[in-house]
This record gives C-alpha cells, structure tokens and sequence, in this order.
C-alpha cells in the first residue's frame, strides 16, 4: 500500500507542477490563415506573393501571426496601406 500511495503522491507533485507551467506560458494567440491576410487588406493572392517578395511578414507553417501583422501596418513606411474597408490603395510600399 505504501508503494501506491508514494506512487500517488509522485503524480499529484508532477500535476501541480505542470498546472504551474502552463499558467506561466504566455497565451496562445490566433494566428490568420491565408484566406484571412487576403480578407483583412482587401487583396488577392498575387498581390499577397508580390508583397511577401516586398518584404511582407512571413507566414509561419502557413499562418500569419496578426502581432507581426499589426507591427507592418503601423511601420514606417506604412503610408498608403490600408486594412480592407478603409479608404486609400491597398499597397505594400
């Protein structure tokens, strides 16, 4: 008995620590989809590939992360780009 009650309590100690661990980690964020870049400024997948060879942010395993996304809107040279639904070209540079 003394055996599964060590037992028990090693599996209690391991539960608790990575109950710990996953309250630290940062929060998983939403990451866009093709289909969603294409949405959110409005344009099409050529303009999407001229962009990414114009230095767009690079999608990760097929995803945008919208952080790296909203840092390219507001970036310097972000005069004339606009999000989809606001007015002005929906241009990288």
């Amino acid at each position: 008995m003394s055996k599964r009650k060590d037992a028990m309590d090693l599996l209690r100690a391991e539960l608790t620590d990575l109950r710990k661990l996953l309250c630290q980690s940062p929060p998983l964020t939403a990451m866009l989809a093709r289909k969603d870049v294409l949405r959110r400024y409005g344009i099409s997948r050529t303009t999407l590939y001229r962009w990414l060879a114009k230095g767009f942010p690079k999608a990760v395993r097929g995803f945008w992360r919208p952080s790296e996304l909203d840092a390219w809107d507001s970036g310097p040279d972000s005069a004339g780009r606009t999000l989809a639904g606001q007015s002005g070209q929906s241009r990288p540079c």
